[in-house]
């Protein structure tokens, strides 16, 4: 036989059912239990023990037992007793309390920053005293310092102007590939230079090579010289155009000479015509050599260096 819901439902009903019942039976079992009477005790504990008339039971259908009365006396030494018995079981401490020092701690200290200073009473009032307006002699060694170094300060030297650079130069640096030496030689040949001392070329006045040198060309590689027997075996990545405007009557003229054979020559060999600081030469570097060649020749003028 299967139990379903239902069967199970009316099981634990009954469960419950009888639980409560159980429980109400238990309660008038312990209902009746405390009505019974107990009679009362008419023989005395002890023989010489007086039975007073009022006596009853301790129990719960009578009233409380009186064992006898205490007077003051006894209600104090019965006290004193107590006091006495709590005193002897009060636990000791096996070890003494410690108290912190103060001096270890510095607590009686007072820093010597936070003592008020002692101020004097005043008995009488101040007699004035007539002071002289301060003169420069008057004045502290802290205020006469300033006034000093004042007098004593050296004046700043006028601004200068930076050293005029005296010499003109310029780079005429080649592509991927180096200057050819006998190309090299055809172009140099064809501005108008000439080969000549310290192993370099020269530009001179006249086309022919005669009269007051003007600029020279040198190679870009140390020892910067040029040798026209190995000519045809030479290459180099570059080469320098210079003069010294102190060498040269008119450096104006000079450096037309030089710019003009400069471009010639990158023409002809395919090169890039650089300043001075190897960068590429444009006309506003053009006219700031001008320039520089125009202060040079204003200085001389005027003595001016």
């Amino acid at each position: 036989m299967e139990f379903g819901a239902r069967e199970m439902m009316i099981a634990l009903g009954a469960l419950v059912a009888l639980a409560i019942l159980l429980d109400v039976v238990r309660r008038i079992r312990n209902a009746r239990y405390e009505k019974i009477h107990m009679p009362r005790r008419k023989q005395p504990i002890f023989d010489d023990e007086d039975v007073p008339e009022g006596y009853g039971s301790e129990l719960p259908s009578g009233g409380a037992r009186v064992v006898g009365y205490r007077d003051d006396s006894d209600v104090e030494q019965f006290s004193r007793q107590v006091r006495e018995r709590a005193e002897a079981n009060k636990p000791k401490l096996t070890m003494p309390k410690r108290e912190p020092l103060q001096s270890s701690l510095n607590l009686d200290e007072v820093p010597k920053a936070t003592k008020p200073p002692r101020v004097e009473p005043q008995t009488s009032a101040p007699e004035p005293v007539a002071t002289a307006p301060a003169t420069a002699t008057d004045l502290p060694a802290e205020a006469e310092a300033p006034a000093k170094a004042a007098k004593k300060a050296p004046a700043p030297a006028p601004a200068t102007k930076p050293p005029l650079v005296r010499v003109v130069v310029m780079h005429m640096m080649a592509g991927p590939e180096p200057f050819a030496g006998t190309e090299l030689l055809d172009a140099l040949l064809g501005a108008g230079l000439r080969y000549g001392s310290m192993k370099i070329f020269h530009r001179h006045v006249n086309e022919d090579g005669s009269g007051p040198v003007q600029f020279s060309v040198a190679n870009s590689v140390n020892p910067g010289t040029f040798d026209l027997d190995s000519m045809e075996d030479f290459s180099t990545p570059g080469v320098s155009l210079f003069f010294a405007m102190e060498d040269v009557d008119d450096p104006m003229m000079a450096f037309d000479l030089l710019l003009t054979a400069a471009k010639e020559m990158a023409i002809s060999l395919d090169g890039v015509l650089k300043d001075e600081s190897r960068s590429v030469l444009t006309r506003q570097t053009e006219e700031h050599y001008r320039q520089r060649i125009t202060d040079y020749c204003r200085s001389q003028l005027s003595g001016i260096e």
